[in-house]
């Protein structure tokens, strides 16, 4: 084997971690962003907070792409850290709104489908989790 190759393994290596920091960065970077906007339309009557008419359906919008990404980012955290920590933040959306006194107002009903559709998406990352894993371990699957 020439001296070339001989580091092939390690340099595959090396692309493959610069490759998957330049990937966390970017997830890192977009969870940022969604969580800016999020806070964004939450907190302001500027138009664009109301290009979806209902805030149930904004809300259950925002709690179905925020846990998606942050399960990307840390795949590892549990299900209930997690969701407690949905819980937390859409409370104090609703807080903020609340305390504003500027046209938007804290609704328990809003806070309610915030950690409904948190369960849901949480509960299905889980669930596919599981089922990628059993696949690589090579384990049959579970019909129920």
């Amino acid at each position: 084997m020439s001296p070339d190759h001989a580091d092939a393994p390690l340099l595959d290596r090396k692309r493959k971690s610069v490759a998957r920091i330049a990937l966390e960065m970017c997830l890192y970077g977009l969870c940022a962003a969604l969580f800016g906007v999020t806070l964004f339309l939450a907190v302001s009557n500027h138009p664009l907070a109301h290009v979806i008419e209902s805030g149930p359906a904004r809300h259950a919008l925002a709690f179905a792409i925020l846990p998606i990404t942050t399960s990307l980012l840390w795949p590892r955290l549990p299900f209930l850290p997690h969701l407690i920590f949905y819980a937390v933040f859409g409370a104090a959306i609703e807080i903020a709104q609340w305390q504003m006194h500027a046209g938007r107002s804290g609704e328990l009903e809003d806070w309610l489908v915030d950690i409904a559709v948190a369960v849901f998406v949480l509960a299905t990352v889980a669930q596919v989790r599981e089922y990628l894993a059993q696949r690589r371990r090579g384990a049959p699957e579970q019909h129920s």
